[in-house]
Order: C-alpha cells, then sequence, then structure tokens
C-alpha cells in the first residue's frame, strides 16, 4: 500500500470523528436528547445539517470530483432508485469522491458518496446501481442513526486520538509516521464494536437494496455479482490489502448466497405477475429510455445498449476514471491498452482517451480521438461538449463557441453545458 491511500482515508477518519465530536459538545438547544429508539434519536433537519457540513469539509479540501455532468448522472441514477425505496420522500444527494479507492458510504441527511475506483471497477450500470441502493437501504432503515448514538458514546475517546494525533504532529518532521500510528491504534480500540454492528446492518442493507434494485429495473442478481466481483479481486491481489469496500462491508460466502437467493425469487416473482406490470417492463439491463436528467434532459440512452450503440454509463464510467486520476498517466494507460489490446477499443475508453489527453494539454489530439465517435454518433451531447472542450483547449476558440452555442440552443438548462458556454 501506499502513503497516500491511507492518509486519504485517515483523512476521511478525521473529517467525521471530529465532526461527531463537535457534534457531542454541541449546547442541549442545538441537539435533542438522544435516546434508545431509532426514530428518535436525531432530528430529520439535524441530520441534514451533519451531512451538509461534512459535505462541504471534504469539498474545501478538494476530496469532491464537482463536475456538472457526471454529478447530475450519478444523482439521476440515485433518485430512479430513491423512487423505488422504502422512503422516497426522505432526502437524498448523491457525490462522487476523488479516490481511487473501491469504496461508497452514507453520511447523515441522506449524503451518499461513491468513490470514482468503486464507479471505475464497475462492468455495469446495474452493478453501479447496486451499490448506491445498499446506501440508500442503510439510510432507509435507520442505520445511520444508531450509528450516531453510538458515535456519541465514543466521541471522548476519539477526541483523546485526535489530541494525540495532534501532539505527534507537533514533534516534527522527525514525528515520521507517528500520527499515522496515533491514529490507527486508537481506530483499533472501536473497530470490533464496529465490525459486530456492521454485519448486521450490511445484511439488512443488501436485501432492502436488492428490492429497491428490482423496483427501479435493474438486474437484482448485480448486487451479489458486484460482491463476487470484489471478492475475486480480493483473491487475485497477491497478498494485496483488501479494497475498503471490503473492509468496510464484509462479504462473505453466505452473504453472497443469500444476494443470489433473495434476487432469485424476485425475478421469479416478477415472471408470476401480469404481463401488464411495470416491472416487467423494466426487462433488468434492458432499459431504454432516456433518463430525465434534473438540471435538463440530456436525452440520451442508458443502460447496457441504448438505441444508438453507446452507453452511457460506460461513458461516465471512463470520465469518472479521469477526472478523479492523473491526466497524463491515464493518458499513457488508455494509449498502451488501445495498442495492445483489441477488445479495450471501445467508445467508452476513446472518450476516456480523449478526456486525459485535454486535460494534459493536448487537444489536437483529443480531437483526433473524438471526430470517429462523433461520425458513428452525431448529436450526442457528452461527445460533443468533449469536443468542444478538446477545440478549446487546442486554441480553436470560435469553433468550440459555435458547438457550445450549438449544444445551449438544444439543451439550455443542461449544466454542464451552460458553464461550458
Amino acid at each position: 500500500m501506499t502513503p497516500r491511500r491511507p492518509a486519504k482515508r485517515l483523512l476521511t477518519a478525521l473529517i467525521l470523528a471530529g465532526l461527531a465530536f463537535a457534534a457531542s459538545a454541541q449546547d442541549d438547544s442545538r441537539l435533542p436528547d438522544l435516546g434508545s429508539s431509532a426514530d428518535a434519536l436525531i432530528s430529520t433537519q439535524d441530520a441534514q445539517d451533519y451531512g451538509a457540513s461534512m459535505l462541504r469539509q471534504m469539498r474545501a479540501l478538494g476530496m469532491v470530483v464537482d463536475d456538472p455532468l457526471l454529478d447530475d448522472y450519478v444523482n439521476d441514477l440515485g433518485f430512479r432508485l430513491v423512487a423505488s425505496c422504502a422512503k422516497p420522500r426522505d432526502h437524498f444527494q448523491f457525490f462522487v469522491v476523488k479516490d481511487d479507492e473501491i469504496n461508497a458510504f452514507a453520511l447523515p441527511g441522506g449524503y451518499i458518496a461513491v468513490n470514482s475506483g468503486l464507479i471505475a471497477i464497475t462492468r455495469s450500470e446495474s452493478e453501479l446501481a447496486g451499490v448506491i441502493a445498499h446506501e440508500i437501504g442503510h439510510i432507509t432503515q435507520n442505520h445511520l442513526q444508531r450509528a450516531f448514538e453510538d458515535s456519541k458514546k465514543n466521541a471522548p475517546l476519539m477526541a483523546l486520538v485526535l489530541l494525540g494525533a495532534i501532539a505527534a504532529s507537533t514533534a516534527g518532521r522527525s514525528a515520521g509516521d507517528a500520527p499515522i500510528a496515533v491514529l490507527a491504534g486508537g481506530q483499533g480500540l472501536l473497530a470490533q464494536k464496529e465490525i459486530n454492528f456492521t454485519r448486521k446492518d450490511e445484511i439488512e442493507a443488501d436485501r432492502t437494496g436488492i428490492k429497491t434494485l428490482a423496483n427501479a429495473g435493474f438486474d437484482p442478481d448485480a448486487m451479489a455479482a458486484f460482491f463476487q466481483h470484489m471478492e475475486d479481486v480480493l483473491s487475485t491481489g497477491a497478498g494485496g490489502e483488501a479494497p475498503s469496500f471490503l473492509q468496510d462491508h464484509p462479504v462473505t460466502s453466505d452473504r453472497i448466497a443469500d444476494a443470489k437467493a433473495r434476487a432469485g425469487a424476485l425475478i421469479a416473482e416478477q415472471k408470476r405477475r401480469p404481463s401488464g406490470d411495470l416491472l416487467l417492463k423494466g426487462q433488468w439491463e434492458q432499459i431504454s429510455a432516456p433518463i430525465a436528467f434534473v438540471h435538463g434532459p440530456i436525452q440520451l440512452e442508458t443502460g447496457a445498449a441504448g438505441p444508438a450503440g453507446l452507453d452511457t454509463y460506460a461513458l461516465m464510467r471512463e470520465r469518472a476514471r479521469v477526472l478523479s486520476g492523473n491526466a497524463v498517466r491515464l493518458a499513457d494507460y488508455y494509449a498502451s491498452n488501445l495498442k495492445d489490446k483489441p477488445g479495450f477499443d471501445t467508445p467508452a475508453n476513446r472518450y476516456g482517451y480523449a478526456l486525459a489527453l485535454t486535460r494534459s494539454d493536448r487537444g489536437a489530439q483529443a480531437e483526433a480521438q473524438l471526430q470517429p465517435l462523433m461520425q458513428a454518433h452525431a448529436g450526442n451531447l457528452i461527445l460533443t461538449l468533449a469536443l468542444a472542450d478538446a477545440e478549446r483547449q487546442a486554441g480553436q476558440r470560435d469553433a468550440a463557441l459555435a458547438l457550445y452555442r450549438q449544444l445551449n440552443q438544444q439543451s439550455p438548462r443542461n449544466r454542464a453545458v451552460a458553464l461550458a458556454y
């Protein structure tokens, strides 16, 4: 493991632990007296305030991918699931964390984060939706309220851990990894309790998430498939550390079997329903209707393969990869794989290559990658916007403005277009 990755995880832990400690120290006029009932642990407004505060902290530290195109995609995918969950009227907001670790997590108030590394490793939109549906399950089943109660009890201990880390850091450069060691040791004191708490809630979030997944028209098998994929990643990791997703969401063979069994039962139930049932029309991965984007319709196909044969999910997966990584290294990654692996030559990977080239100041080369895609998928907003960005970077301002103007006329309410224009 490189030093950068644990540092990023510890940074997140610092934010969350610091906020938990601050919450525990608030005046009684600001916080309710938390009781034993999950429904009475924290008011809806307080939960949203805490979640919003955490998101602001993460954004201020540059940990959030602030990209309107990706943000709209993730939120529209999330709200498609929310519409089919147990509490569709609750507050939710979805965002992408700039971290190549494979993980996702829920914050108080319905804020759900998905790491760019997790998006990059998913193989279908249903797998990504399965992870988000699982996190939605944590919210709808009040797991965060119970965790908040525990955080108040543990806050004094974490405060001592934070003070120890600060003291270690004041020792100067000679302190080396002392702050990290202090934090790791303090977190270890709470680890077993968190694991015992997690196992029960993870299964509950799985079960509600699979139902949400199926009700929204996604493949209910996708959650178990992703769990198995994570297990495969771990088994081929040559002794490396388990992905963060497996550390935060422990996966066992029993859990995978339970997910498969529940998905199978839902599929069997759908087959028994009348032919006119709405859920049957989803046909799982073959959703062909365009997503109605919250901030203005992008009017693109989505799912495994839309009418034009272009997979919006796959484009957004590569966009998340590029916007969160080193553009120069990623350009080399795409170039070498496109040269050596014929199966790698897909529209999504060509699009990712063009983004990496544009972001590494090679707009003219990016244009060369995008032009064939534009010919095959004329009028596609995502590709057209990428071409305009490449032209602008290459110094072709008039050509870029013409494309931005055209896109703005077609989709005047789209945030990504408006900001670029």
